[in-house]
Parts: structure tokens; C-alpha cells; sequence
């Protein structure tokens, strides 16, 4: 490129500058959104493993104590 004035020049190179950063930054950004993507993505699985494993221990609770009772009316009955 041709420039007429120095100061055009100088802009240029200071255009250039900033359109640089500018990039930098936001592929920064891009890297940061599918950081937090990933994390949240594994905090929802973690959650959900949670949850099953207290639905699990729920249902085998309430399922012992079904068989307990059943077990006294059997003893009742025999």
C-alpha cells in the first residue's frame, strides 16, 4: 500500500493494531463461552447423577420397608 502522508501511514498501523486486539479478544471470548459450555454441560450431568442416585436410594428404601410390612402380615396371618 501506498500512503500519501505519514500520518496516514500511522493510522494504518494503528488501525491494525486495534483490528488485531479486536480479534484477539474475542476469540478470547469464543474460548471462554465454550469453557463455561463445557462446565455447565458437566455440572447438569453431575446433577443429574445425583438426583438418580437418591431416586435410587428412595425406591429401595420405601421398597424394604413395603417388604417389612408385608412380612408382619405374613407372621400375622401364619
Amino acid at each position: 500500500m501506498q500512503f500519501k502522508t505519514i500520518e496516514q501511514y500511522e493510522k494504518y498501523k494503528d488501525d491494525k493494531k486495534i483490528l488485531k486486539e479486536i480479534k484477539k479478544s474475542q476469540e478470547a471470548l469464543e474460548k471462554r463461552k465454550e469453557y463455561y459450555k463445557k462446565q455447565k454441560e458437566k455440572y447438569i450431568a453431575k446433577q443429574q447423577l445425583l438426583i438418580e442416585e437418591k431416586t435410587s436410594r428412595r425406591l429401595q428404601r420405601d421398597q424394604s420397608k413395603i417388604n417389612q410390612r408385608l412380612e408382619k402380615k405374613i407372621r400375622k396371618i401364619q
